[in-house]
């Protein structure tokens, strides 16, 4: 039977699971790669019944604080990035203060999502700051973006490997950039056999696509993230 690899995030992250995908069907692993969620009619696959995950580091994190069974083993590399690590940059229409981004309306892509809103808030935090003004919910980090450009909001957290595509189309100015924070990462499920795990394993190790990760080094996303919302 074959295992199943899943992607929650963004169309960005499809090429880099692809490619780790790929490499393990290189490796004689019998593993297919899903989104999700899929469009409808088709059935969304559930994140937390993928034998392979890539999802937000906060939902994974969260899903394995709960109970799910999940342990992180890996943290991917995207185009652009320096090995397994990413960050948001802080947009708006044109250059303003931190102090008046924190207190204008933002643009959130999801109140679940670490880069778009809790990492920020947190990214705030450490510089004595916390979001004041209004929030606009938009449903993706491209949205976002579109939403500060038609001044629906005034500034946005944008994933950075997301940015990267957006640059060059949305005329806004980067005005911050947060911390660097683990990827998001590669979880497996912990009912998979330990020789399964391991061929898994050696294989991520191989591809030269990830950096060895595991639960501890998401787990400040837990203390982190806010009840803002």
């Amino acid at each position: 039977m074959s295992l199943r690899a899943v992607h929650t995030l963004a169309e960005n992250a499809t090429p880099v699971l692809d490619r780790i995908v790929a490499a393990m069907r290189t490796d004689g692993i019998d593993i297919d790669l899903s989104t999700a969620p899929a469009p409808a009619p088709a059935p969304a696959p559930a994140p937390e019944d993928a034998d392979l995950l890539l999802a937000c580091g906060l939902l994974t994190i969260e899903m394995i604080h709960r109970g799910h069974d999940r342990e992180i083993v890996a943290a991917p590399h995207f185009p652009g990035e320096r090995g397994g690590l990413y960050r948001s940059v802080i947009v708006a229409r044109s250059a303003i203060s931190l102090i008046d981004a924190a207190a204008s309306t933002i643009a959130v892509n999801e109140y679940g999502s670490w880069s778009g809103w809790h990492g920020y808030v947190a990214w705030l935090d450490g510089s004595g700051l916390e979001p004041t003004g209004e929030r606009v919910l938009t449903g993706s980090h491209v949205a976002s973006a579109e939403a500060v450009r038609g001044s629906i909001a005034d500034v946005a957290a944008i994933d950075a490997t997301i940015w990267r595509e957006l640059v060059d189309q949305t005329g806004l100015t980067v005005i911050a950039t947060t911390d660097d924070w683990p990827a998001p990462p590669i979880s497996l499920a912990t009912r998979l056999d330990d020789h399964t795990v391991h061929r898994l394993r050696d294989s991520l190790r191989r591809s030269g696509f990830v950096d060895d990760a595991d639960d501890e080094d998401y787990r400040f996303m837990l203390s982190a993230r806010t009840d803002l919302s």
